[in-house]
């Protein structure tokens, strides 16, 4: 069974609606990720600058 130049068409504009939106979703995700990860390190980073041994972390 063959599609028409129609078909087709249509088939395209259904098939690509969703990758708009993956795309965005992409970027929120991304942003988060950056977030967290920055949001971690600010955490981390005063808790190394008070430990100065091994010792002080016991």
């Amino acid at each position: 069974m063959s599609l028409s130049p129609e078909e087709v068409s249509e088939s395209t504009i259904v098939a690509l609606a969703g990758v708009p939106d993956e795309y965005i979703l992409l970027g929120f995700c991304t942003s988060y990720v950056y977030h967290y990860i920055l949001s971690l390190a600010e955490e981390v980073k005063p808790y190394n600058l008070i430990a100065k041994s091994d010792a002080d972390l016991i």
